[in-house]
């Protein structure tokens, strides 16, 4: 097994945080980190600039990018289901998109992530994360062009469940919301196609 680098990228009210993690045999250790101040209020060819600098001189690797967005660009649910549906949940969570998305669905992009049912529960928790195309296609074409091609995203409260069940386990079931390889688009035909990964 060879260790993986990973970078993680986070905009947090106009600054952009970066931290860099190598894992290897199941450890983490921070290799760096450092924030852009500022980052939101720069045009877009600056923020390219700054990303693309950033990576030059930091040594960056562009692989293994995930980004985390402000929580008010996107809804975070945890909706409870029976058991039963554990088997077709990827359409029973679309049919629950009407409920929890303010916006049509097919503008959205939306993920989500299952707790392994307790023993004896007759209910499942399921974590949703639906976040607008507009802002997530924004945000993979400026990374993109900046040599950061995104394997992932989410919104604050999705990374926090994530790192609240990568520390605390059993306590906060549900993790990894990511809009990555599960990230879908309800498409006007009822379809859903995928965004990022493959």
């Amino acid at each position: 097994m060879l260790p993986k680098t990973s970078t993680g990228i986070e905009i947090v009210g106009g600054t952009l945080r970066v931290a860099v993690v190598r894992s290897f045999l199941n450890r983490r250790r921070l290799l760096d980190s450092f924030e852009i101040p500022g980052f939101g209020a720069l045009s877009p060819a600056e923020q390219k600039q700054r990303l693309a600098d950033l990576k030059k001189k930091r040594h960056i690797s562009g692989s293994r990018v995930h980004l985390v967005l402000p929580h008010d660009v996107g809804i975070f649910r945890q909706i409870e289901l029976p058991v039963e549906v554990q088997g077709k949940l990827a359409d029973v969570v679309s049919y629950q998109l009407e409920a929890v998305s303010p916006w049509p669905l097919d503008e959205v992009y939306w993920a989500y992530a299952k707790a392994s049912p307790i023993k004896g529960s007759k209910g499942l928790a399921v974590t949703i994360v639906v976040v607008p195309r507009d802002v997530v296609d924004r945000h993979v074409a400026l990374f993109r062009s900046a040599g950061f091609p995104l394997l992932g995203a989410t919104i604050s409260a999705g990374a926090w469940a994530e790192g609240a069940a990568t520390l605390w386990g059993g306590l906060f079931p549900c993790s990894r919301p990511w809009l990555r390889r599960r990230l879908r688009r309800r498409r006007s035909d009822g379809r859903k196609s995928l965004l990022l990964g493959g």
